[in-house]
């Protein structure tokens, strides 16, 4: 058996692995023929993982999942921690006289009630801070207040054009 090109040309075994060699193929070929071989390899990988199946998390994923009759992957179920008390503070802030930027916060968490507040210094000069709670009972709760005194640069009149 003879191979041929386009023109009915007869090809050497020579021309032929030439004419086969990736770089004179079509980009769009050659794209396809890269993309099959990726999806090969990548299912052989996934196949050859633990002796049980897919292995690790995606197959605790899946099994949660199908005792909980979701049906596989892609059911949502909303995750409960009986035994978790969360609990943090946290602090920060940021002073930079050269921007301007000068901001703090903190936080405190026990279990479902938060407590925490924020202050920033706004651009008139005023110092803005917001105190809040949220509780799973009460909601969210803020107030805010200022203090010092804004400046207002004075803008002069300009006559009409």
């Amino acid at each position: 058996m003879h191979t041929t090109n386009q023109r009915g040309k007869k090809l050497s075994p020579l021309s032929l692995r030439v004419s086969l060699h990736p770089c004179n193929q079509h980009p769009s070929t050659l794209f396809q023929s890269l993309l099959t071989v990726t999806c090969v390899a990548l299912a052989i990988a996934l196949c050859a993982g633990a002796p049980g199946g897919l292995g690790g998390h995606a197959e605790s994923y899946l099994e949660s999942n199908l005792q909980a009759g979701l049906g596989g992957y892609g059911g949502h179920q909303e995750e409960h921690y009986p035994d978790h008390h969360p609990k943090y503070a946290y602090k920060y802030g940021v002073s930079d006289g050269h921007t301007g930027d000068i901001k703090d916060a903190a936080e405190q968490r026990d279990g479902d009630v938060v407590h925490g507040e924020y202050s920033l210094l706004q651009p008139d000069g005023r110092k803005r801070t917001v105190h809040y709670t949220a509780s799973h009972h009460g909601g969210f709760n803020a107030h805010v207040s200022y203090s010092g005194h804004g400046i207002h640069p004075q803008q002069l009149s300009q006559g009409h054009y």
